[in-house]
C-alpha cells in the first residue's frame, strides 16, 4: 500500500512539473534597453547559475558588466559592476515565459533605466 501511494504522489508530482524549473534562467539572451538619457543600447547576456546564486555577463558594445542576482517568486534582483569607473548598479528583471523585463539603476543614480532580455 505505502509503495501505491507513493507512486500516486510521483506522478502528481511529475504531472504538474515545470520544465523551466529544471533549466531555471540559465542560458544566453540578447537585450536592449533605454539609458536614463534616454539613449537606446543593444547586446548579449550570458547567465549561468551556482547553487542559489544567479551569476549575470553582459557584453554591450565593447564593455563589459558582470553581477549577482537573487531570484524571489518571478523576480531576479541583481547587482552589477560597472567598469572603468569602479561603480555599482541594481537591476530588478521580472521573469515572462522566454524573457526578462527590468528596470535598472546606477548606484547614486536618480533615474532609473529599462532592459528587456530575450533568450536565444
Amino acid at each position: 500500500m505505502k509503495k501505491v501511494l507513493f507512486a500516486a504522489i510521483m506522478l502528481c508530482f511529475i504531472g504538474n512539473f515545470d520544465s523551466r524549473a529544471a533549466t531555471g534562467l540559465e542560458g544566453k539572451y540578447t537585450v536592449s534597453g533605454t539609458n536614463p538619457n534616454e539613449t537606446k543600447y543593444a547586446g548579449l547576456l550570458e547567465i549561468t547559475r551556482k547553487n542559489t546564486v544567479y551569476q549575470l555577463r553582459w557584453v554591450v558594445g565593447k564593455t563589459t558588466y558582470t553581477g549577482s542576482g537573487l531570484q524571489t517568486g518571478n523576480v531576479l534582483s541583481v547587482a552589477y559592476t560597472i567598469p572603468k569607473v569602479a561603480g555599482c548598479g541594481v537591476v530588478a528583471y521580472t521573469i515572462a515565459d522566454s524573457s526578462l523585463n527590468g528596470t535598472w539603476a546606477a548606484c547614486g543614480g536618480g533615474t532609473a533605466g529599462t532592459e528587456i532580455a530575450v533568450r536565444k
